[in-house]
Parts: structure tokens; sequence; C-alpha cells
């Protein structure tokens, strides 16, 4: 069985046994109408990680399974999970997200087109209502769509980018799947293409989530401080007025930084008054004052009580 030669699937995992089995359970069988190869860079899992690949390659020998030796950070494996591919292009999946099948269909046409893009950026939940179109300006695609890039399976790229992105460069960052192409394109005529109406989705199934780090005392650091770090570290090619408005953009394409999102981070003890005064430079810089008094205001509210009526609202969901 020869492999699509245009587009291959690479998983990056850890300790995911049950949500990886979720994943190609869901994946292989229409992936497999069009030959698309699927690697798996495991990071040295203690679970039944190799188990649950080796029972899919049996189902399907375009699955490839890679272990490292020992645990290298997300950041590495990630890197490891864009070389191990040998297509033209390579989408990058994380083990909770579901990728459209007509979405495959209508890239693999896309392709045939012959136009080389440098990367492919699919939406997400829906959440982007702009246009199908190809982006040649970086910054407009820096102030546009910054913030959905952030999302690892929501972005295919070209294997002359994996090639030569400066992947240590982004070590730390949390947002390396993202930095790599800006930094990329900074300073060459870009070709990104983006694709609104086949978006990326939330992998439903019976397995309960493990806890996301938006529900983790890191959620302000991470999509605060850090994506600010990130956006600003990006080469001057940036325009700063337009690296301020991407400033804003991951609060909201994340919705860590909307009032549900807020409520969120009080209920699970991430938002808190320390913690917002400790980021709050950052927090006005990505939010603006009036969200960031809002916040201080919903530091007023106990935990207990939010946390309770999350759960309650999780029941009925």
């Amino acid at each position: 069985m020869l492999a699509n030669s245009k587009l291959s699937i690479t998983i990056p995992t850890y300790n995911r046994a049950d949500f990886l089995d979720a994943s190609l359970k869901f994946h292989v069988p229409f992936l497999k109408d069009h030959n698309i190869a699927i690697y798996i860079s495991d990071n040295s899992s203690s679970d039944d990680t190799k188990l649950v690949a080796e029972k899919w390659i049996k189902e399907y020998p375009l699955i490839h399974y890679h272990c490292n030796k020992s645990n290298v950070g997300p950041d590495a494996n990630f890197e490891m999970a864009l070389r191990l591919p040998t297509s033209k292009y390579v989408w990058l999946l994380g083990d909770t997200y579901i990728l459209p099948e007509e979405g495959i269909r209508y890239i693999l046409a896309k392709l045939d087109d012959g136009i080389s893009y440098d990367a492919i950026v699919f939406n997400l939940l829906k959440k982007v209502d702009i246009q199908t179109k190809d982006y040649a300006d970086n910054n407009l695609l820096l102030t546009d769509l910054s913030g959905l890039m952030s999302c690892l399976s929501c972005l295919i790229y070209n294997e002359k980018l994996i090639e030569q992105a400066d992947f240590s460069r982004y070590y730390n960052s949390n947002f390396i799947q993202t930095g790599i192409i800006f930094e990329f394109i900074s300073n060459k005529n870009a070709r990104v293409h983006w694709v609104q109406n086949h978006t990326v989705e939330l992998l439903q199934h019976h397995l309960k989530p493990k806890k996301s780090w938006r529900e983790t005392p890191q959620a302000i650091e991470i999509g605060v401080e850090r994506w600010l770090n990130f956006i600003f570290s990006l080469p001057p090619s940036y325009s700063l007025e337009n690296k301020l408005i991407a400033a804003k953009s991951f609060g909201v394409a994340s919705n860590l930084l909307k009032l549900r999102g807020l409520l969120s981070m009080r209920a699970d003890g991430a938002l808190t008054f320390r913690r917002l005064i400790k980021y709050r430079q950052a927090f006005i810089l990505s939010t603006g004052v009036a969200k960031f008094l809002l916040a201080l205001g919903l530091c007023l509210i106990p935990v207990f009580l939010l946390a309770k009526v999350k759960k309650i609202a999780q029941r009925r969901s």
C-alpha cells in the first residue's frame, strides 16, 4: 500500500492511550480511503499507547509509530511529530480534535491545483467568519488568525517550512506550533491558505478529558503573559500596531478572556486577585481596562459558589 505523497497526519501524544484509540477509531475509516499515512510520536508514555498503536497498525498499515526513549518535553515531541512524515504537507493533530472528512477531500483537491502553500489553516468550531482565501500579507494573517492558529489541530505545514523551521527559538513558549509559521513567512512573499467552511471539531466520546490548562493555576500565565511574550517576540516585520491587535486575539479565540472563560477560571481557582495583580499589565494589553476591572470584580465571588454552578451547568450540557 503506497501512502499519499501529498498529505500525512501526525499526532504527538503522551499517556493518553484512550484518547489516541478514540481518535484513530474516528479517523482511520476515511483517511484510509485516500491512503493518508498517520504518524504517532509517543513521548515515552507509561500507559498502553504502544499497544493501541500496534492494534491500529494491524487495521491500517499506513500508521507509523515512533516512541522517544525518554520524555523530551512537549515542544521537542511536536518537532519530532512534524519531522516524521515524508509527504509534501503535514497536518498536526491533537488527540482530542477531529478533522473534517469533507475538509480532507477539499484539501486534497486543492493541492492538485499545483499551487504551493507555506501553510494551510482550517477553521475551529466555526469560530472565525472570514471567507476562504489566500493570505499574502503576513501582518493581516497575524491580526486575523493568530489566535485561532494557536490551536495545533488547525494547522497544515509545507515540508519546506518544517525543514527550515527554527523550532528551538520557540521552545517553552507554549506556541511553538504557531511561531514556526510566522517566523518562516516573516521575510518572504507568503502564501497561506485559509479554509472557513470546513472546520475542526472536538472529539465527542465517553472519555472524560484530562484537566485542561485552562483549569490550572497557569491559565492566566499561559493565556495572557506567555501569549503576549510570544507575540512581541515575533520578527520586526510584524508591526507593533498589528502585534497589539494580535495580543487580544488569543483570549478571544480560546474564549479564555470572555466572560464565560473568566467565570470558569474563577470557578477553578485559576483567577485570583493575587494572580490578576501579578499579570495586570499583560492582562490589560490582552483585554483592555474594562475587562481587567470586570475580572477584579469576579475575584470577589467565592470560588466554591462558582464551582458548584459550573458543575450544575456541566451536568445539564
